[in-house]
């Protein structure tokens, strides 16, 4: 049988997300979510050479291999799902992995059944209508994980926002958005399909294409990040599981207040975890951990406490003296005049003005 242009398309596509999957799959680094992602990438890259399978379907085992490979794709939203939790709210009970991955194994189990009493490729009576409801409940599964999944990453960035960090996993909603694009795309063409347009064919030659794209989107974005591991700031000491000794969680409590001793990186006026945790070449979940575990502030308070302290320095210095208080904020590290009153008061129970006065002993 001649290779077609779509057939090249998709073996290149599952070549490159085969070679991704293995990256990821070895990565030693925050294995549990490196290692769902590459299980999604692997299962969504194979899934890519179903359609090349389809012409043998007279054979039982090609035509069950094909099926098999058809109902991988009960696996995509749920594991995209766990690899968000994975990484925003850590690891997931057993039951809570069954459930997830419950509808594959119940449809490969009725599919195996199905193959073994009924062996012979021609259509049953029934299976028209069988199709349609596993399609139906397909996409109702895909669109509520994927719904899911978007409101776990909102929910992280708002408390990422309030507690003075951010999660970068902009790239993670865009391929969710993506995936779920491409999955609306591949509905509607089994829609006029079913009810007999021809644009149907044109549709799922674009929803190959943009399969293939996303491999390779994945592909890229998932390299670019240095680490895959964006564990939300906490408010205590909520960080079970986590692989820091009391030792190690000590030294780096020495690494990190003699790097913002010697380097000052506090009077960057928006410095976040994640520069911070750039400078150290430390996970930014780490640097969270200790900070929260061993001086019981978040990371906001622990830059802002320096800026504080800064602060008072500058106002206390008699060559500042004829500097606005707002002029000295901003030489401190703060970056908007709300917020460093606020902080300020927070710090030492005055206001700037009121510091300044006590400092020059009643006078200005």
């Amino acid at each position: 049988m001649q290779t077609s242009w779509q057939d090249i398309l998709s073996i290149l596509g599952a070549l490159q997300g085969l070679l991704l999957s293995l990256l990821l799959l070895s990565r030693k680094a925050n294995r549990r979510p490196n290692r769902v992602l590459g299980a999604f990438t692997l299962i969504f890259s194979l899934g890519l050479l179903e359609r090349l399978l389809r012409p043998y379907r007279g054979q039982a085992a090609l035509a069950y291999l094909s099926d098999l490979l058809g109902g991988t794709v009960f696996l995509y939203a749920p594991l995209i799902y766990i690899f968000v939790h994975l990484l925003l709210k850590g690891p997931l009970s057993r039951p809570g992995w069954f459930k997830h991955l419950s509808p594959f194994f119940i449809y490969t189990l009725g599919m195996t059944a199905a193959h073994i009493f009924s062996p012979a490729p021609q259509a049953q009576a029934g299976e028209d209508a069988t199709e349609i409801l596993l399609l139906l409940f397909l996409y109702l599964q895909i669109f509520y994980y994927s719904f899911l999944s978007i409101r776990m990453i909102r929910q992280a960035e708002t408390t990422e926002a309030e507690l003075g960090g951010q999660v970068p996993l902009n790239w993670l909603k865009g391929l969710i958005i993506g995936l779920t694009a491409i999955y609306a795309l591949s509905f509607f063409a089994i829609v006029l399909a079913v009810l007999g347009y021809p644009l149907s064919r044109p549709l799922f030659t674009a929803v190959q294409i943009a399969c293939v794209v996303m491999v390779y989107l994945l592909s890229y974005f998932s390299l670019a990040q240095p680490q895959l591991a964006y564990a939300p700031l906490q408010e205590g000491p909520k960080y079970q599981g986590s692989p820091l000794s009391e030792t190690d969680k000590d030294k780096l409590l020495q690494r990190i207040l003699q790097h913002v001793e010697t380097h000052k990186p506090y009077l960057q006026p928006n410095l976040t975890i994640e520069d911070f945790a750039g400078q150290l070449a430390v996970n930014r979940y780490y640097i969270s951990q200790v900070v929260n575990e061993r001086l019981e502030q978040n990371f906001s308070d622990f830059i802002n406490a320096y800026r504080v302290k800064e602060t008072q320095a500058l106002l206390r210095d008699p060559a500042r003296q004829h500097l606005k208080i707002l002029a000295i904020a901003y030489e401190a590290g703060f970056n908007s005049k709300t917020s460093f009153n606020t902080v300020f008061k927070k710090f030492t129970g005055m206001s700037p003005s009121q510091y300044r006065r006590q400092a020059n002993g009643g006078s200005e």
